[in-house]
């Protein structure tokens, strides 16, 4: 039984900025590749879930997030990133775990710490390719967005 879902860095901070400036989703630097369809619908499937969220990437979202966005935006996505982490289950993994991982060298610091940070009751949701096989590969799971979204499945 899945009690909750970890979305990756990429969906997060799609999250966050749909949450605090929506008005820049496909326009922001790291949100090019999103529609403010593709938030609606990541909202929808998180609708009522306990998210796992990880320092790691929280950091990477905050940082991410707020590249090159001025007042007021700036402060609305600080909020939503606040409103995030005081909603939800945050698992710490040491960095030693994660560097001592075969997959640190390929998928870095903060995608090697979900692998180490789920469990059998949590499922990793991504849009990251290596990430969703590294995942796969360890008999973790984990869904591929961009497939969700291209089959309209929830």
């Amino acid at each position: 039984m899945i009690r909750r879902v970890a979305p990756d860095t990429n969906l997060l901070v799609l999250l966050v900025m749909g949450l605090g400036m929506p008005s820049l989703i496909g326009t922001h630097k790291r949100l090019r590749a999103f529609t403010r369809e593709d938030f609606d619908y990541l909202r929808e499937i998180l609708f009522e879930k306990n998210l796992l969220l990880t320092p790691n990437a929280l950091t990477e979202v905050s940082n991410l997030s707020r590249q090159g966005v001025s007042e007021p935006g700036s402060s609305y996505i600080t909020k939503a990133i606040g409103l995030l982490i005081d909603a939800h289950f945050e698992k710490y993994v040491p960095s030693k775990t994660a560097v001592a991982s075969r997959e640190f060298s390929w998928l870095g610091l903060a995608d090697t710490v979900w692998l180490d940070a789920v469990d059998s009751e949590t499922e990793i949701l991504t849009v990251d390719a290596k990430l969703h096989m590294a995942a796969l590969s360890r008999g973790l799971l984990s869904t591929n967005f961009r497939h969700l979204r291209d089959t309209g499945s929830t």
